[in-house]
């Protein structure tokens, strides 16, 4: 069997696997399979063809296939950098709603830190913008909680694993 790499090839590796019949599953990595990828007229059933012609001729270029353990262990990963994603366009955001209404910052190394935290809420914008500040600040502290849960499920699931190293704030993850 030959399926191309995409975003749902681990359900359906996983779901293959399980098949009796089924000797080898090669996942095909999609910009390597340029024969799929230069096609003038692309469907599934057109793709499926052309996969099955590069298993019988061994022309599949093949992309690694982690682990089933180590796919989840990465979806842990993505889902932390989502919400780590997310935070910084919340801070920015702030940075932009106070910087719109020429607030005055205080001097603070990091104004969404300890010391600038304590200082926003006391901030007073216009009616219009006021409801704006309050409900990105509680966005803010609802994904600091949820990064510091998704790290807690990494050190969970990777506790002894020499090949995963936390550095630094913010963390560098590295499998």
């Amino acid at each position: 069997m030959a399926l191309e790499a995409g975003w749902n090839w681990g359900v359906l590796y996983d779901w293959l696997e399980r098949i009796k019949n089924v000797e080898e599953i090669q996942l095909a990595h999609p910009y390597w399979t340029r024969a799929i990828a230069a096609a003038q007229v692309k469907t599934d059933s057109i793709d499926a063809e052309t996969l099955s012609q590069l298993v019988r001729a061994g022309l599949i270029p093949r992309a690694h296939i982690p682990s089933a353990e180590t796919r989840r262990l990465r979806e842990i990963v993505r889902q932390r950098l989502f919400l780590v994603r997310l935070r910084t366009r919340v801070k920015n955001r702030l940075h932009a709603l106070l910087d719109r209404y020429h607030v005055p910052v205080p001097e603070v190394s990091d104004l969404l830190g300890k010391k600038g935290r304590t200082y926003l809420p006391r901030v007073v914008l216009p009616p219009s913008a006021q409801p704006l500040l309050t409900q990105d600040l509680r966005m803010l502290d609802l994904l600091e909680e949820e990064i510091k849960q998704t790290e807690q499920w990494l050190h969970e699931n990777l506790k002894g694993d020499p090949e995963f190293r936390i550095q630094g704030t913010p963390y560098l993850i590295l499998l």
